[in-house]
């Protein structure tokens, strides 16, 4: 994939999770701040695994692709510095939410979230392969 391509869909996966967590979410603090109350807020029914997994971690993984779409463009000059920000980027949720699990940082550890990265991580690299 050429590169403006990539970062056009980097773009596009970091502003679908943006407008997920925007819309579906209450009480973002981020939202509060900015006056951005005046977006339509919707209340999901989140007992419903799906809806919980849309809701809750598909913005997470949105922003995962996106992170993982930007190291792989900074990851074609293979200089050291490079390799260790792609070492960063793949593993940095699975760190947060394990930090979460051991309150060693506020949010809320969460399996789902845990799938979900590692379903974007597949993909990517399914994908990666492919086009090698």
């Amino acid at each position: 994939m050429s590169s403006t391509k990539t970062y056009i869909f980097a773009l596009a996966s970091l502003l679908a999770g943006a407008i997920i967590y925007i819309t579906c979410r209450t009480h973002i603090i981020f939202v509060e701040w900015l006056h951005m109350d005046a977006f339509p807020s919707w209340q999901a029914n989140t007992s419903n695994p799906f809806i919980y997994w849309l809701v809750f971690c598909l913005p997470d993984g949105l922003w995962y692709l996106a992170l993982l779409l930007i190291q792989q463009r900074l990851l074609i000059k293979k200089s050291f510095i490079s390799r260790i920000c792609a070492i960063t980027a793949v593993l940095s949720p699975f760190v947060i939410e394990w930090f979460q699990a051991l309150h060693w940082m506020r949010g809320t550890f969460d399996w789902f979230d845990i799938i979900t990265y590692l379903l974007i991580l597949i993909i990517f690299l399914l994908c990666v392969k492919r086009n090698s």
